[in-house]
């Protein structure tokens, strides 16, 4: 009652075996290492590798090398293949890759923990012209002699944690700051707003 009938198992297999000799594509032939399947040592030893392995064929998942190194489907191939092509980390282009290793800057957004100097003995007073929740950029009263002093318009940036006395600046209002100097220009510290 819904067994098989003995030997229809190794019936459907030869069948099985058949059809894909039939469509050209082996079964059922041996390879020297005793595994059965697809191709000359199918799924036999090293058959998904394809590193020199023969399973499912001289080279398994498409073409010269191991998993397809060159054949444009992982991202080894001449042109970048379906997903990008790998160069030091960065994708170089392919369907889901940036081009040109325009992945996301780490850096970005660190500026205010960069090491500084400060370059003015005096309070400076200067406007709000920006605030952005966290930082935002100040117009010096004068003009600041130093090299730097022409990057970011000519304004300086405050970071909230260089804010005395309050938690954020008011834009239009008049602030007195030291003025630091790091690597990526110049800034505002110890600011008091009036």
């Amino acid at each position: 009652t819904g067994a098989a009938p003995p030997g229809a198992a190794a019936a459907a297999k030869a069948k099985f075996a058949a059809t894909l000799a039939a469509q050209g594509k082996g079964g059922g032939a041996k390879g020297k290492d005793g595994g059965k399947g697809f191709a000359k040592g199918g799924f036999g030893k090293d058959s998904w590798s394809g590193c020199g392995a023969k399973g499912f064929g001289a080279a398994p998942f498409g073409g010269k090398g191991c998993w397809g190194m060159d054949s444009g489907k992982w991202g080894g191939g001449k042109d970048g293949g379906k997903f990008g092509k790998v160069n030091g980390g960065k994708a170089d282009g392919g369907k889901f890759g940036k081009a040109n290793g325009k992945g996301k800057n780490t850096n970005k957004g660190k500026g205010h923990l960069l090491p500084r100097n400060r370059i003015s003995a005096e309070k400076f007073a200067g406007t709000v012209t920006d605030w952005k929740g966290k930082y935002g950029w100040i117009e010096p009263a004068e003009p600041i002699e130093h090299e730097k002093a022409a990057k970011h318009q000519g304004r300086l940036f405050v970071s909230k944690d260089d804010l005395v006395g309050v938690e954020e600046l008011t834009p239009g209002a008049t602030v007195d700051f030291h003025i630091w100097e790091d690597a990526s220009g110049l800034g505002a510290e110890e600011v008091v707003q009036s």
